[in-house]
């Protein structure tokens, strides 16, 4: 099974890829029901552990409007409307 960090680095650096039709939702205590999603072009940086995003109002990081969400909270990794990473395991043609 690939990783949300493999999906993502694919996505961002293969030529015949655009980063701007990603769409991560990843869970975010606070959030209405716990989850929440950010753009490919809010995502400034995808670091080993963490993808580094573009967040306004955001305080609790060092550097403020930046957000760090660790790769274990992300859920679904969308591309251009279709699935591309589930955790959950329900993409499409997949069995439980």
């Amino acid at each position: 099974m690939e990783t949300a960090r493999t999906v993502l680095n694919e996505l961002r650096w293969r030529n015949d890829r655009d980063f701007s039709k990603v769409l991560v939702e990843y869970v975010h205590r606070g959030a209405p029901g716990d989850l929440t999603t950010v753009a490919g072009p809010e995502i400034l940086a995808l670091e080993p552990w963490m993808i580094v995003i573009r967040r306004e109002g955001e305080v609790c990081h060092p550097v403020p409007n930046v957000a760090a969400i660790p790769y274990h909270r992300i859920l679904r990794i969308l591309y251009g409307g279709q699935a591309v990473f589930d955790r959950l395991g329900r993409l499409p043609g997949k069995t439980s």
